[in-house]
């Protein structure tokens, strides 16, 4: 994640540098723990950058709540767990 900002002052965006191919709009932004950081929502691009936009996990979950959608939230610490490279493997 690169940043967190707030948009229109309610929700929160992050705006971050992991790529978002053109229909991906609505895709999950993930950590390397595979939780849910929030929704991909838009790509804005300019001559001298390109920010991909997504909605805050905070956002989703007010949304979700308020549909009476089940939603659960961690704060745990992520910590990936990186599996080591079989060494018979040709790969």
């Amino acid at each position: 994640m690169n940043a967190e900002q707030k948009i229109k002052a309610t929700e929160d965006a992050i705006v971050h540098s992991a790529a978002i191919s053109q229909g991906n709009s609505g895709g999950p932004l993930t950590n390397a723990c595979g939780r849910v950081l929030g929704i991909n929502t838009f790509i804005s691009t300019s001559e001298v950058r390109t920010l991909n936009i997504a909605l805050s996990v905070s956002g989703l979950g007010r949304f979700l709540n308020e549909t009476g959608t089940a939603f659960e939230a961690t704060n745990e610490i992520c910590s990936p767990r990186l599996v080591p490279k079989d060494p018979t493997s040709d790969q």
